[in-house]
């Protein structure tokens, strides 16, 4: 395989792997995008899923579940010599909101919608550049989730090129739908 047919092939799998997860390329228009990552440059909440279960025991904790996700990705950035990325509940409760979005279907799943979410970042936290992050996880043991999403941004270019990111705040929120599934949005902001 010559170099530009490893390039070509590495570029499908990063492609791929980021499409799993629902995001956009890194700088992309919304239109032009099907993978990758949400970014922008600096320019110019909803209600709660209903649980698939009555039960108490049986409702994921969302909260663990974000801390668990904002962990991991510090730990991987201090793995990479970057510094941690600090928690911002102004940032994660806009976060929250998208993957109640997309939970309850009155968003689909990925980035629609980023621009609005990214203005309003910038009226509680006005920024040099916002990024996001999403995944959705169905069927799968609710403790893995935190470690097979962060791996799976990890693994994806434009995912990692937003963990890895000059940003200094992050927010993370978690949902979930009536069928069970797990959406998370982590949101990166480099502030003014």
């Amino acid at each position: 395989m010559n170099a530009l047919q490893h390039r070509l092939v590495a570029g499908l799998a990063a492609a791929c792997a980021a499409i799993a997860l629902g995001c956009k390329p890194a700088g992309e228009d919304d239109a032009q995008a099907s993978a990758g990552a949400a970014d922008v440059a600096a320019s110019a909440s909803g209600k709660g899923s209903k649980a698939a279960s009555s039960k108490g025991a049986d409702r994921p904790d969302l909260a663990a579940m974000e801390s668990e996700v904002l962990a991991r990705v510090n730990r991987y950035r201090k793995s990479e010599g970057l510094p941690a990325l600090s928690s911002d509940p102004r940032i994660a409760e806009i976060a929250r909101g998208h993957s109640r979005a997309m939970a309850s279907g009155r968003s689909g799943f990925g980035h629609g919608g980023f621009r609005d979410r990214a203005k309003t970042v910038d009226t509680k936290v006005r920024y040099q550049r916002v990024a996001e992050n999403v995944a959705r996880h169905r069927r799968r043991a609710r403790a893995e989730i935190p470690r097979v999403a962060v791996d799976g941004w990890v693994h994806s270019w434009g995912h990692r090129r937003n963990i890895e990111g000059k940003y200094s705040l992050t927010g993370v929120g978690a949902a979930l739908a009536p069928d069970g599934s797990i959406y998370l949005t982590q949101i990166f902001v480099a502030p003014r």
